[in-house]
């Protein structure tokens, strides 16, 4: 899947499946076809190795704004040897398994995620409205985003006023551990 997820211009909530297929040559072509047939747009695809059954998993996040979404998943279950939904929160579904990492460089499609989503402030922000504050808001958020595990972690030159700012914030609060703190 790529670092940046699109979600549906509507605001719908994806749809994320895991599906496994027999083992034939052309079988993910085959499935992929079953979304097309039903008009389903697809946000992101990935294939690994399956621990479950013999073959490959694919995960697969649907656009629930398109096409007959229910249809494609009835005819990609008939055609699946294992099928989950993941999602929790699908037409009550309790018994579906939330995301969960499996390797650490997973979490980075997380992470820019999450970023993606807090990249703009409420009006109600006291930073609103201050340029400089949102430009530096900005840098920090662009270094975050771009990070990936197994680089080098980036160094952030911080200004005079910050490095004074966290000064004080930890003098202050280092007074306040012997009576707000409590000890392990």
């Amino acid at each position: 899947m790529s670092a940046l997820v699109a979600l549906p211009a509507n605001g719908s909530t994806p749809l994320n499946i895991i599906y496994s297929l027999n083992e034939e040559l052309g079988q993910l072509a085959e499935s992929l076809t079953i979304f097309k047939k039903h008009q389903v747009n697809l946000l992101g695809i990935e294939s690994r190795s399956s621990i479950k059954v013999p073959g490959y998993e694919i995960m697969v996040e649907v656009d629930t704004s398109s096409g007959n979404v229910d249809a494609a998943l009835a005819e990609l279950k008939r055609e699946s040897s294992y099928f989950q939904v993941i999602n929790r929160d699908y037409k009550n579904n309790e018994g579906t398994v939330p995301w969960f990492p499996r390797h650490i460089q997973d979490l980075d499609r997380f992470a820019n995620q999450i970023l993606s989503y807090g990249s703009e402030l409420e009006s109600d922000h006291p930073g609103f409205t201050d340029q400089v504050y949102r430009a530096r808001r900005k840098e920090f958020a662009d270094i975050a985003f771009n990070y990936k595990h197994g680089t080098p972690i980036p160094t952030v030159e911080y200004t005079a006023q910050e490095r004074g700012v966290w000064r004080e914030v930890y003098t202050h609060l280092t007074r306040l551990y012997k009576t707000h703190a409590c000890y392990e």
